[in-house]
This record gives structure tokens, C-alpha cells and sequence, in this order.
């Protein structure tokens, strides 16, 4: 099976060229890989174009005018416009950061898993954050920095959402049409901590606006605020978290995501708090 890489940047010159090393060492290379450049004002699109001559399926284009703030937004439509220029759509999308650093074996091992399992629709591995390795607990949600797509799922789900949060809730749309979605235990580098552009603080709020988008069934959004309350920003993050829920669900109302999708995550909260009840009895 054939794929292709779309990588949105932007001011990316830390990290670019170890990402492009890291791809270009993959024992199966990509058909194409576009990199899709969002201004960027520092050396990242210099830096990239020492690689384009030795390697012609590296392809750096720049993005049109996008009237989108919210990064996380702004980038999925980055993933679309750079998924609608390839003129040959092979068998598997990969949807890869610039500040990412695949093992050599990344992509040769979900070729394999796309190829002797039909019903596959979204994979990736699992991060590796200076050295401190993510314990695999929901293998179901997959990671968006190094993630790859069936292409035909990713054009069933309506391709990637214009909202924080899309990167998770796709793993929900394609489960609701029937694909499986799986996080694997294959671990690629992430050299930039995430909510590193938005904060801590901001990231916590922008997570309360994302659920409320859904918008999440809201006695399981109560318990996890509650979970959380003791992870940094400590009390601070639920209580801004808790915010962003209610301005997006009750105030600003903006339901960016399939409303069956929604239903769907919605059916899993609460069988998900239905188990924890059960166990706990």
C-alpha cells in the first residue's frame, strides 16, 4: 500500500530538519509528502528547500489566505487543502508534525496493519516526550501528531474538522460509521510539548470550549473537571475548563462536528461511566 505525507508548518526551523531526516530514513517512503507552509517568517521554508532537489516527492507549498484564529482549527484546514492538492490519492494519509521523530521502522509497520486488517481507519503510535513514554491506557484515541488515515474513511468522516478537539473526535466519527481506530505501541518523538503555543492555562480553557462543542454528556464532563483538578494548572485549569463549557455549549452554541458523531460520543460517556458504577459496586 502506497502513502502520502501532508505536514502543515509554521516558523518550524528548530525541528523541520529532523522530522525530514527522520522521514526520509523510513524503510517504505511516502508516494508524496506535501508540506504545506502557513507564512512562516524564520528559516523553515529555506531549510526545506535543501532537501527538494534530491528528493522530487517532497513537495513545499504555501497556504492560501485562511480566516481561521484558533491554531488547532486552522491547522485541520491545512490538512484539507494540502490533502486536495494531490492530484494521486494513494491508499493511506499521513498526517505529520513538524516537530516529530519517526522510529525507522514508523511507516512499514502501519502499512502492514492497514494492509491485513480492511476495517482499519485511523492508527498511530504513542508519544515519546524527552524520554517519558505515554502509558497506552485508551488504545482506541489516536495521536494526531504522527497519525494515519484509510484515505477512504478520511473522506467518509467529512475529512478533518474545523474545531480544537478534531484530531480526537475523527477517532469517534470513524468508529460511528464502523472503522476501527487504534493507537499502537510504536513510539515516535515529540520534540515540543504540546499546548507549548497556547499555554497551560489557555490549553485548559480551549479543552472546556472543545467539549462543549460536542457538546460532552455533561455529568461525565463534571467528573473528569473533577479528575483533573489537581493537575497544572492546579484547581485554576478545571475552574477555566469548566468555563470554556459553558460559554461554547450554553452561550456561543457552536457545533462544529456531525450532530450523529456527537450522539456517538455521547453513547460511549455514558457507558463508559455506566462501568465505572459497576466496578465500583
Amino acid at each position: 500500500m502506497r502513502y502520502s505525507v501532508i505536514t502543515p508548518i509554521k516558523n518550524e526551523e528548530s525541528y523541520i530538519d529532523l522530522t525530514i531526516e527522520s522521514v526520509l530514513s523510513q524503510k517504505i517512503l511516502p508516494h508524496k509528502w506535501v508540506i504545506i507552509d502557513d507564512s512562516s517568517t524564520d528559516n523553515t521554508r529555506s531549510i526545506i528547500s535543501q532537501y527538494l532537489p534530491d528528493n522530487e516527492f517532497i513537495e513545499l507549498i504555501s497556504a492560501p489566505e485562511i480566516n481561521i484564529v484558533e491554531i488547532s482549527a486552522r491547522i485541520a484546514k491545512l490538512l484539507n487543502i494540502g490533502y486536495e492538492s494531490l492530484r494521486d490519492k494513494p491508499a493511506l494519509l499521513l498526517k505529520l508534525d513538524a516537530d516529530v521523530f519517526l522510529p525507522q521502522e514508523y511507516s512499514e509497520f502501519f502499512v502492514s496493519e492497514f494492509s491485513n486488517n480492511p476495517t482499519l481507519g485511523i492508527a498511530s503510535g504513542c508519544v515519546d516526550y524527552k524520554g517519558t513514554k505515554e502509558k497506552n491506557h485508551d488504545n482506541s484515541l489516536t495521536r494526531g501528531a504522527a497519525k494515519f488515515y484509510r484515505k477512504n474513511c478520511f473522506e467518509e468522516i467529512g475529512q478533518a474538522y474545523l474545531s480544537r478537539g478534531w484530531d480526537t473526535i475523527d477517532n469517534y466519527a470513524a468508529q460511528s460509521l464502523g472503522w476501527e481506530t487504534k493507537k499502537y505501541d510504536i513510539y515516535f518523538k515529540h520534540n515540543k510539548e504540546e499546548g507549548k503555543k497556547s499555554g497551560l492555562i489557555m490549553l485548559r480553557y480551549w479543552t472546556g470550549l472543545y467539549n462543549g462543542r460536542v457538546p460532552y454528556y455533561l455529568p461525565y464532563f463534571i467528573f473528569k473537571i473533577i479528575y483533573y483538578t489537581f493537575s497544572p494548572p492546579i484547581i485554576v485549569g478545571s475552574f477555566l475548563e469548566f468555563i470554556g463549557y459553558i460559554n461554547s455549549r450554553f452561550i456561543n452554541k457552536n457545533r462544529p462536528f456531525p450532530k450523529k458523531v456527537s450522539q456517538y460520543v455521547i453513547k460511549k460517556q455514558k457507558e463508559k461511566m455506566l462501568n465505572i458504577l459497576k466496578q465500583n459496586n
